[in-house]
């Protein structure tokens, strides 16, 4: 039977009509065959006999392969049936003609007996075929198979009743599309309702420009703020008893009674309802204006009639409840319409009604939740964030009103005034916040100052106190502009800006006439070196920073053995240096009423190359507690074999510096201290190459530096005036600056603003950036076309969400979860690239980079959902540095909420982060403890990196090409975002556990007012 069922469904054969014809063309076969034999067995010639059969036969045989093939190769009804007739009986004319060849010539020579025995063979062979046809028949008549289609296939009965109930349903659509296009508004409609629509607009911007003035500078702040209310009665279904109306009054300060605050809530519910879009809309809800929910029409459903207005009401509460199926509620909801004699709502229209509910749903839901928010943060505190929100949420919504469809000349209203009222409190609530911040902020500088006072602090404490509450720049110049690219007026203004701020804050002393001998930089070098036993200071040339060690080292060896006394000892490259620092210590002396011998000159015996003895003149005073201070020319020899505190002063001059140094960290072995300091002399000066290690971490020493402008910022040129008793101003300031910036020519960068000259070379050598390369950390690319930001949000999310899982799943599935990751980010929109950088650090602390990712031309909002998919991803994150300078401001911002403040360390790029952290980033290349992608784009990117003016950054002027795309250009990207995630890799948060991110997080973004500097605001 299976062979019947095989055969039979190859030959596309329909068992009804095909085994008749198998059956009568076999019993033709026998009736011929019996008719020959009687011939055979009586004569002995019958070639005339086998003659007939073999032509008429034969023609009957090809007449039946014609018009077979005549069917199969044409195609329509009659063929079809034609080819039923041709297969069925070409089988039976076939076999019989095969019989009549085969008798006619075992005829011609055997005899009679032979054929005989073929013939009763033959005969039942042609039975048992038959019988094995009729079976097939009747089993494939109990499956229930049939002729189907043009090609005659065998289909299922099931199969085609399940097609029948499609096409059912097919022209059940086609019955709504009829019918929906028999509502379609005429030409004559459309017309009019774009001229109603005009005149509407019109109407509009006559009412709101008489609001405005009329309304006018005649609000309070009180009664704009009122309007935040409205989350408050939306919440409580606008119910106003007594209770909310005196929690509302006592959360708010309301000085107005409960009739007021009930009026101006019901004006809000008015406004509630005037700016939400009603379902039955009035007849200008047009095609036009209701073009982004259909084909411009009014749907099934909002052309129903009043009475079924309940059962709408019903099926939005089921829809919104979500606890069942959409199919049953729409089958109970057309169950609704037809006991009130009404038609069915089709699937399609309800399901488009559905669509648009849970459209609305989404936003109230997402309303309600910031106003719930909002509501917690509301006070005094919170007045000019408010009022720019609300004024800039009445906006939005006037525009998507405008957009989407008319509203009545009462809501217009109604939304003018609030818009009035908000812009006008926001007004009052700005300057009022302002003189608050004012007396608030002399208030607290008082009360800081008083207390110094009292508990002793120094100024700079002081100033460190006021910068922390009140928020002040204490740094100087805001915008970090090149000390002598700063020209007079410059000066001048800001310096004169920092008076009025009251950034100059020189202490008086008991008769508050004389300022506090140290100024604010000499104390902060002199705090470093009680802090750490090596310092290392970069100055400014004349800044005096010598004279304040001179009191340092008179104080560590006036003091007794047990309170830290020690000797010191002062190496100057020359003999005036030395001189005149013991002149100083000298006048310390004085000063602190130390106990101490006169200024004595003698010979310190030392040895040269050779071993032979020589002295080295030298200077000497003695203090009562036994040490003593002792200033010579700089000798390594000098310091063998000797304990307590040295001084190198210029140390970039001296001749051996590297030799000077080992012998005084020998001091540290006893607990002596090692004070560096001195301004530069060259990039490659080893006192340069040391300031730069200590930045690097390589050496524990503390650091300390300040140029000309911050001795200035502390009051250098006010002292100067005040020794040479002249009156000082900004102007006269300014105008000194400009004369010793001048004097000094091309050296003032390096002689006043510590920056090494010839420090404009390549920050990163290509043959340290190659030894960090590695083949196998891809690079993961992702270009989108201009057109893609005007997808809508669901497609582009989407788009999103199929790259990551393509492209970012495999290579963060191999992280291992024993190792810290971190997170770097630079963020570009247009001609500069978005570029993540993660980092894992193993526990030999080398940093490996697993991949990174670009992304050309990726709307913010995208850009920000592939942060938070990489950074919920990668295990035991320890930290994430995205740039939040410039572009990258919001989407940084909502990194910092999403990972929290303990992991995510928001970096505004500036001079100082570079000059502090770069340092660190170079020398993880020349220590081997970090690993890049090899890639063309990335080594370009590290090597546009350059020391420009002692900093390594990124040149403004300088772009480079993608190697792959000549039209793309690239500015440093991915060496920005490197350097980010190194510096996120020493974060010392907690260990992030993950957190899925859904597309509500990415909600609520608005970019505006942007630049496409790509966050880097100095380069």
């Amino acid at each position: 039977m299976l062979l019947f069922d095989r055969m039979l469904d190859l030959a596309y054969l329909d068992p009804a009509r095909p085994i008749e014809w198998i059956s009568a063309g076999f019993l033709l076969n026998f009736a011929v065959a019996f008719l020959v034999v009687p011939e055979i067995t009586e004569r002995d010639s019958y070639a005339a006999f086998a003659w007939l059969p073999q032509s008429a036969w034969a023609a009957v045989c090809l007449a039946g392969l014609a018009v077979q093939l005549t069917a199969i190769f044409t195609r329509g009804a009659w063929a079809s049936s034609l080819r039923y007739f041709a297969m069925a009986g070409s089988l039976g004319f076939f076999a019989t003609v095969a019989t009549a060849f085969w008798v006619a010539g075992v005829a011609t020579t055997a005899n009679g007996a032979y054929l005989v025995l073929c013939l009763r063979i033959a005969g039942p062979v042609g039975v048992v075929v038959i019988g094995m046809a009729v079976i097939a028949y009747f089993v494939m008549r109990q499956k229930g198979w049939s002729a189907f289609g043009n090609k005659d296939r065998l289909v299922p009965t099931s199969r085609l009743d399940a097609i029948d109930g499609r096409l059912g349903k097919i022209e059940g659509r086609l019955t709504d599309v009829e019918r929906d296009l028999e509502n379609r508004p005429t030409r004559q409609e459309v017309k009019e309702l774009q001229l109603g629509q005009v005149r509407m607009e019109e109407r509009i911007k006559a009412i709101d420009e008489k609001v405005d003035a009329t309304l006018a500078g005649n609000l309070r702040i009180q009664d704009a703020r009122l309007c935040i209310l409205k989350a408050l009665a939306e919440q409580n279904n606008y119910t106003l008893n007594d209770s909310l109306l005196t929690s509302i009054m006592k959360h708010y300060a309301i000085d107005k009674g409960r009739d007021y605050v009930r009026t101006q809530l019901r004006w809000l519910a008015d406004i509630a309802g005037a700016i939400q879009m009603e379902e039955r809309g009035s007849v200008l809800v047009s095609s036009l204006t209701m073009s982004r929910d259909g084909r411009g029409r009014l749907s099934s459903i909002d052309l129903l009639p009043e009475e079924a207005e309940a059962d709408i009401h019903w099926a939005v509460e089921e829809l919104r409840a979500a606890n069942r199926l959409q199919k049953d509620i729409h089958e109970e909801f057309n169950s609704r319409l037809a006991d009130k004699g009404l038609k069915p709502v089709s699937s399609s229209a309800f399901n488009r009604f559905s669509t648009r509910k849970a459209r609305a749903f989404r936003r109230m839901d997402e309303v309600r939740k910031i106003s719930s928010e909002l509501t917690k943060t509301l006070g005094p505190e919170a007045a000019d964030d408010v009022t720019i929100m609300l004024a800039e949420t009445i906006k939005t919504l006037i525009f998507e009103i405008l957009e989407g469809g008319p509203t009545s000349t009462k809501g217009a209203m109604e939304l003018a005034r609030a818009l009035a009222a908000t812009v006008q409190a926001q007004n009052l609530s700005t300057e009022h916040r302002r003189k608050i911040e004012v007396e608030y902020s002399k208030r607290v500088s008082k009360a800081v100052d008083a207390a110094a006072k009292v508990k002793g602090f120094s100024k700079d404490t002081v100033a460190a106190i006021k910068a922390e509450i009140l928020g002040l720049n204490l740094s100087g110049d805001p915008t970090e502009t090149h000390g002598r690219l700063i020209t007079e007026d410059e000066w001048a203004k800001h310096r004169r800006e920092a008076l009025d701020a009251g950034l100059i804050r020189i202490h008086r002393a008991a008769n508050d006439d004389i300022p506090d001998i140290l100024l604010g930089y000499q104390k902060r070098l002199l705090e470093t070196t009680s802090l750490h036993q090596v310092t290392v200071c970069e100055k400014s040339r004349r800044t005096g920073a010598t004279w304040a060690l001179g009191a340092d080292a008179v104080v560590t060896a006036a003091a007794a053995r047990r309170a830290g006394g020690m000797d010191v000892m002062y190496l100057g490259y020359n003999l005036d240096m030395t001189r005149e620092f013991i002149d100083v210590c000298a006048m310390w002396a004085r000063a602190f009423d130390k106990a101490a011998t006169e200024i004595s000159e003698f010979m310190w015996a030392d040895t040269d190359k050779n071993g032979e003895p020589v002295g080295i003149q030298a200077f000497r005073i003695r203090f009562a507690s036994g040490f003593e201070i002792v200033a010579l020319t700089s000798r390594p020899r000098s310091l063998r074999g000797r304990q307590g505190y040295v001084i190198i002063d210029e140390a970039a001059f001296h001749d051996d510096l590297e030799e000077v140094l080992k012998a005084a960290l020998a001091f540290l072995i006893w607990g002596g201290k090692v004070c560096i300091i001195s301004t530069h002399d060259g990039e490659d000066n080893p006192f340069n190459q040391l300031v730069q290690e200590v930045r690097a971490g390589r050496r524990p020493y503390g650091i300390c530096r300040f140029d000309f402008d911050d001795a200035l910022r502390d009051g250098l040129y006010q002292r100067v005036c005040l020794v040479s008793d002249k009156e000082w101003s900004p102007e006269a300031e300014a105008k000194w600056r400009a004369q010793i910036v001048s004097a000094y020519g091309e050296g003032a960068d390096e002689e006043l603003f510590c920056v090494p000259s010839k420090g404009s070379g390549v920050f990163l050598p290509g043959a340290l950036i190659r030894q960090a390369m590695r083949a196998d950390r891809p690079v993961l690319e992702w270009e989108v076309p201009d057109s893609f930001v005007h997808e809508p949000d669901h497609m582009r999310m989407a788009a999103a969400q199929d790259w990551c899982r393509e492209n970012l799943d495999p290579v963060l599935a191999l992280l291992s979860p024993n190792e810290r990751h971190a997170l770097g980010a630079d963020f570009g929109r247009v001609h500069d690239l978005t570029v993540y950088w993660p980092l894992a650090v193993s526990r030999s602390l080398v940093h490996e980079t697993p991949f990174t990712v670009e992304l050309r031309r990726v709307p913010f909002r995208e850009q920000e959902f592939i942060g938070k998919y990489i950074g919920n991803r990668l295990p035991n994150l320890c930290g994430v540095a995205p740039d939040g300078t410039g572009l990258g401001a919001a989407t940084a911002e909502r990194l910092l909420q999403h990972f929290g403040e303990e992991l995510v360390e928001v970096v505004h790029l500036s001079v100082a982060w570079y000059r502090d952290n770069m340092p660190k980033f170079k020398a993880a290349f020349e220590d081997r403890e970090i690993t890049i992608p090899k890639d063309d784009n990335i080594f370009g990117d590290f090597r546009l990196l350059r020391t420009i003016n002692g900093v390594a950054q990124i040149p403004s002027d300088k772009r480079t090409t993608d190697k792959a795309r000549k039209d793309k250009r690239r500015h440093g990207d991915a060496a920005v975002a490197a350097a980010l995630a190194y510096f996120a890799a020493s974060h010392e948060g907690q260990a992030y556990s993950g957190y899925a991110a859904s597309e509500d997080d990415f909600e609520g973004h608005a970019f505006a007012n942007q630049t496409d500097s790509g966050g880097r605001v100095l380069w």
